[in-house]
């Protein structure tokens, strides 16, 4: 699902189902492009140019009332082409209970040949199940 309001855009990822522990591995990320799906082909890739703003992630926590998630992006699956460092920020129940969600604000300007990006994602302590990504930028 796709937004586009007031040059801000922002791609909503859900259905997700993506375990992740207190490492970061290759074996354990989420492959995501900022354009719309169906205007993304092999054959024209969507150059990117612009200011990434906001991640949210939306989950469960198995075994904790709250811990500690560092997420990071890069540009390629083997974690070499970074884009946004590692950030850290707490996992933080809803208030109907069941699900936990993060907040990372940042401010990446960003160009590359295309809008392909990877999230890596590492807790303190516990098993966060990754069920929803919502990324905003800005294009330049």
């Amino acid at each position: 699902m796709s937004f586009v309001r007031n040059k801000l855009y922002s791609k909503e990822y859900i259905g997700l189902d993506i375990d992740y522990n207190t490492t970061f591995s290759t074996d354990r990320k989420l492959e995501f492009h900022l354009y719309p799906t169906e205007a993304y082909t092999q054959v024209d890739k969507h150059q990117f140019a612009g200011n990434l703003q906001l991640i949210r992630v939306t989950g469960t926590l198995n075994g904790g009332a709250s811990d500690n998630i560092t997420m990071c992006v890069y540009k390629n699956a083997d974690g070499t082409r970074m884009v946004v460092e590692p950030t850290e920020a707490v996992l933080v129940p809803d208030i109907s209970g069941g699900k936990f969600s993060a907040m990372f604000l940042i401010d990446a300007v960003w160009v590359a040949e295309d809008d392909e990006l990877y999230i890596f994602i590492k807790t303190q302590n516990h098993i966060f199940t990754l069920n929803e990504l919502e990324i905003t930028w800005r294009n330049s």
